[in-house]
């Protein structure tokens, strides 16, 4: 795993081929999807979780089991933030 965040109650960790996994205690995890591109970075912030990694991948999600695509911007992102 490259990355992991915690909100609304809800861990999610992302990783190689895409793979997102989810705990809401951190010891027992569920698979949720794999993006098929490598996903370097995720944040929690406003109510969304917003995952980012290969091809410029950027991926949103309300509870961190159901994703959305939200554009390919063509560059690797190895990391995000959230400012207020």
């Amino acid at each position: 795993f490259w990355g992991i965040s915690y909100g609304n109650g809800t861990f999610v960790a992302v990783g190689d081929s895409g793979r997102i996994m989810t705990s809401t205690d951190g010891a027992v995890w569920n698979d949720e999807t794999e993006a098929g591109d490598y996903l370097q970075g995720i944040i929690y912030g406003n109510g969304t979780f917003v995952a980012v990694g290969e091809s410029g991948r950027i991926m949103t999600s309300t509870d961190g089991a159901v994703w959305s695509d939200e554009t390919e911007a063509g560059d690797l992102f190895y990391g995000i933030s959230y400012g207020n």
